[in-house]
């Protein structure tokens, strides 16, 4: 037998499968999502589940079960069964498709921490890390940043420097799956009963780090590459693992580009170290572009700030500002179409 809270389950879980009218089931989450089935663990083993008809074509793209959802299933044998309910998601990371303009992408969800893991050398990409980390902050989520493969780098470039401005509220971890540098700091770090999802560009090791982390080769990896000095990508799924000191664990394939589409109105903006100084800003309401009085502009100038940062700051909360707008008018559309066929239904009903 499973212990449920091994696998995340908390208060919040029991309160809505005791109002749900399929209590009488099993409740389980979705370690694997696969494209028409899905990998489910419950207190009494494993279980292959399909969604049910009413699911499959009622729920939306984002909707559809993913790794990390909670979910009640009725079984079918011993090893396979239909999902009939879905637990309110929380804590879900997401991010914008590419080439689409007002679509999301779900990773995870009911995620505590997401793990940021990039290479430790001289071409990381301080932007990009802080694009990650707005994200995961706009869905409510701690960001970690894990730097990996540090027995094939020296400090000489200044790494660790560069991410001073986020050093200051988010962890972060210098490891290596070759000599364990970091690993047991990390290990350490993750509670029970935590879920961790690990993102991050192709090759950079999630894989391994994880592998290490477990202490078995249960994720597949592959050795690296001469030419580029980094992994090639194997990881093709969301999977999710379990520490046996409880921790749980979700990998997740490379990604190229990370869209936003947190709320503006909600961001945080404390690990530009915005926040501390938009305190003495005149104006409360300061956008920090023009006003008077501005403290952060001022920090610009001052050279306490770094412009580049503020102007990548500037640019993430630009684009959540513009999915926000295309997002709003996507659902407007949807519900005047949803009015359209309601209407429709309701005049054909009258005249049959």
């Amino acid at each position: 037998m499973n212990n449920l809270e091994t696998f995340g389950w908390t208060s919040h879980h029991t309160e809505y499968y005791t109002q749900s009218p399929y209590n009488t089931l099993p409740p389980g989450r979705v370690t694997v999502a696969h494209k028409t089935c899905y990998e489910v663990i419950a207190s009494t083993g494993e279980f292959v589940c399909e969604l049910t008809g009413r699911l499959l074509f009622s729920l939306q793209e984002d909707e559809i079960p993913c790794t990390g959802d909670w979910v009640i299933f009725q079984t079918i044998d011993d090893n396979k069964g239909i999902i009939v309910d879905l637990f309110p998601r929380q804590k879900t990371l997401t991010r914008k498709r590419a080439g689409k303009r007002s679509e999301k992408q779900v990773i995870a969800s009911f995620v505590d921490k997401a793990c940021i893991v990039e290479t430790f050398n001289e071409t990381l990409n301080i932007r990009k890390i802080e694009r990650f980390v707005a994200q995961i902050s706009g869905e409510g989520i701690s960001p970690v940043i894990i730097l990996t493969k540090a027995d094939l780098q020296s400090d000489s470039y200044g790494i660790t420097e560069r991410l001073l401005h986020l050093s200051k509220n988010i962890p972060i971890f210098i490891t290596s799956s070759q000599s364990s540098q970091g690993i047991s700091d990390l290990k350490e770090f993750i509670k029970d009963g935590e879920t961790f999802v690990f993102i991050g560009s192709s090759g950079v090791g999630k894989s391994s780090l994880i592998n290490s982390l477990t202490g078995d080769d249960r994720l597949s990896t592959s050795t690296i590459s001469s030419s580029t000095g980094k992994g090639r990508h194997t990881s093709v799924r969301r999977e999710m693992v379990i520490l046996e000191t409880g921790g749980i664990l979700i990998d997740t394939p490379g990604v190229r580009e990370f869209g936003v589409t947190f709320d503006t109105t909600e961001s945080e903006s404390s690990w530009f170290l915005i926040d501390d100084l938009n305190q003495s800003c005149r104006f409360s309401n300061c956008s920090h572009t023009s006003e008077p009085g501005c403290a952060v502009l001022k920090a610009i100038q001052d050279g306490l700030l770094d412009n580049e940062t503020y102007q990548n700051y500037l640019k993430i909360q630009l684009e959540a500002a513009r999915y926000q707008e295309s997002e709003h008018q996507r659902r407007e559309k949807d519900r005047k179409l949803t009015r359209l066929i309601s209407n429709y239904k309701n005049f054909k009903k009258k005249n049959d």
